[in-house]
């Protein structure tokens, strides 16, 4: 088998990847909150923050689960990649709706 694309390889680079998204966005949480919404009050702040917080949690989770899915026999890792591959899949439509949908305000600065 390739090692390059090992299920071992994949599961270590995809869950270090993730692992560093969810460090993102929880060391990032509240600048991501106030972006496009000046003079945030406290309280929606605190909101923004918590969103972008359970985001990070849930990354660190994922990523934990691939990490600690390394060494799993090569029929289970089939399996496990697959799920992920069908998650990333949604994830993307999800995200690609979302952009779209999102009041000129809220959009990403290249939406402009």
């Amino acid at each position: 088998m390739n090692v390059l694309m090992s299920p071992k390889t994949i599961f270590t680079v995809v869950g270090i990847l993730i692992l560093g998204h969810g460090a993102m966005f929880f060391f990032g949480a509240g600048d991501m909150a106030t972006t496009g919404v000046p003079n945030i009050s406290d309280e929606a702040l605190n909101v923004g923050k918590g969103a972008h917080e359970i985001v990070a949690f849930f990354n660190i989770f994922l990523a934990a689960v691939l990490l600690f899915s390394r060494n799993i026999d090569l029929e289970s890792a089939k399996k496990v990649l697959t799920g992920v591959g069908i998650g990333c899949v949604v994830m993307v439509v999800g995200i690609a709706y979302h952009m779209q949908s999102m009041i000129i305000e809220h959009a990403p600065p290249y939406q402009y």
